[in-house]
């Protein structure tokens, strides 16, 4: 079994680098693993571009996505449905 992600944490830049190699896919009632042909690409969590404040919503983001570089304008407010629909593939 090889890699299925790598993260790297920038504290200076308040920044998370990762790779995804493997990709979690619904098939049927379950989520299961497919391994990328080629390289991953780089998804880039800049914290600077959020808000910490406590009365804040918490938000969350699908590691799915088939995007590159910068991922914040693709994070969606957390909610029970989310976290039930996870659970319950998975």
């Amino acid at each position: 079994m090889g890699t299925k992600w790598s993260i790297a944490y920038d504290i200076t830049n308040m920044s998370i680098y990762f790779k995804i190699f493997e990709t979690p896919t619904t098939a049927g009632d379950q989520k299961i693993f497919v391994k990328q042909a080629g390289e991953a690409t780089t998804k880039i969590v800049a914290f600077k571009g959020f808000d910490f404040n406590c009365s804040v919503v918490g938000q969350v983001l699908d590691l799915g996505i088939n995007r590159e570089g910068v991922v914040n304008s693709y994070f969606v407010n957390y909610s029970t449905d989310i976290n039930k629909e996870f659970m319950t593939i998975v």
